[in-house]
């Protein structure tokens, strides 16, 4: 594939969240960065913007959502992910892949 990290990630950018920068004092595991989330959270917001970054606000424990206005609206889904939201919705899940599913 020739292009973005985000279509090898399978277009889903994830932001380190608070956790992710204190294992040693979290879990007693590995060591703690000199910096935190809050340090990271302007340029994550900068870094989105600039590339056009997609999403939804999810509510996640320790997967940061962007702040309002910063990641554009998800695209419409594509043909397979219809056929999977459908899928999922058959065997009871709720879960969408995304809201225009």
């Amino acid at each position: 594939m020739l292009g973005g990290r985000t279509n090898h990630w399978g277009l889903v950018p994830l932001r380190f969240g608070p956790y992710d920068f204190k294992p040693k004092t979290r879990d007693g595991l590995g060591f703690d960065w000199p910096i935190e989330y809050a340090d990271l959270a302007p340029w994550y917001d900068k870094a989105e913007r600039l590339i056009g970054v997609t999403g939804l606000r999810h509510g996640i424990e320790n997967a940061p959502d962007s702040p309002p206005g910063v990641q554009l609206p998800p695209p419409p889904p594509r043909a397979f992910e219809m056929v999977l939201s459908r899928a999922f919705e058959h065997l009871g899940s709720r879960r969408r892949l995304n809201s225009a599913a």
